[in-house]
């Protein structure tokens, strides 16, 4: 192996690595024998000055802390509120989970000391009510600095969830689908929250569906209702941009609401 080893004086920065790999004479290597020959360059952003987390901000202004040179961006989407259930007697009903916002990733190069960006947080949906009734919606997270433009959306509701008086496992609340997202070198969309079932082949149960999860974090749990617990609320969502859980109810004559979806987010990580 080449170039094994190297020094760093105090105070320096290792900005790559070159790493040369010839072949190796026959038994010096244990196992199978070394092939190919190559360079594995190995590159690091810098120092890490420190992390920023935006959380709220309607067209707010970021700027970079002192001595940042480059900045890795995360956006989150607000997640979407999960279905509320309708009151039922001896039948049963279960909300459909809200959609998880999506995520982008962008590193920016060439910070300098005036750099600014301007950027919008998302707000997460409420849960539906007790009753046959929609989450709501949450709204868009962006970032832009007048080059570079993330938009990290917010996902789509889930819906109410109707009394069914099944005999088999049912498909009830409809769930909301996962936000998108563009801007980023990394784009990915957040997940579509489960359906409401329900049925008594599947032990008397109510199940709200789950909340989808963000780029990057879960989405909020369902309520699951059952004749020791009749009425469940659906779960918010505790983690950024995540989808709020559907409620669920079983031989009850109040409902159950969903679970709120959490605001979004973005994350900075500033190097020198």
């Amino acid at each position: 192996m080449a170039n094994s080893a190297f020094d760093v004086n105090n105070g320096a920065t290792v900005t790559s690595v070159a790493l040369s790999i010839s072949p190796a004479a026959a038994g010096s290597v244990s196992g199978s024998p070394v092939t190919n020959s190559g360079t594995l360059a190995l590159t690091t952003k810098g120092n890490l000055i420190g992390v920023r987390y935006l959380t709220s901000g309607t067209g707010a202004t970021y700027t970079p802390t002192a001595g940042t040179t480059s900045i890795l961006v995360e956006a989150i989407g607000g997640g979407c509120g999960g279905g509320g259930t309708a009151s039922t007697t001896v039948t049963f009903g279960a909300g459909g989970g809200g959609g998880g916002g999506g995520y982008c990733q962008k590193y920016i190069t060439g910070v300098t000391g005036g750099y600014t960006a301007t950027y919008t947080i998302g707000a997460g949906g409420a849960g539906g009510a007790a009753g046959n009734n929609n989450g709501s919606a949450g709204t868009d997270t962006t970032y832009t600095d007048g080059t570079v433009s993330l938009s990290a959306l917010a996902g789509a509701v889930g819906g109410g969830g109707t009394a069914t008086g099944a005999s088999s496992a049912t498909l009830n609340g409809v769930p909301g689908g996962g936000g998108g997202a563009s801007g980023g070198d990394l784009n990915l969309s957040g997940a579509t929250g489960g359906y409401g079932i329900s049925g008594n082949t599947i032990g008397n149960l109510a199940v709200g569906g789950f909340g989808g999860q963000s780029g990057i974090f879960h989405g909020g749990t369902p309520g699951v209702a059952s004749t020791a617990t009749p009425t469940t609320g659906g779960t918010a969502a505790a983690n950024s941009g995540g989808g709020g859980g559907g409620g669920a109810s079983l031989g009850n004559n109040t409902g159950a609401a969903g679970g709120a979806g959490a605001a979004g987010l973005i994350r900075i990580f500033e190097y020198s």
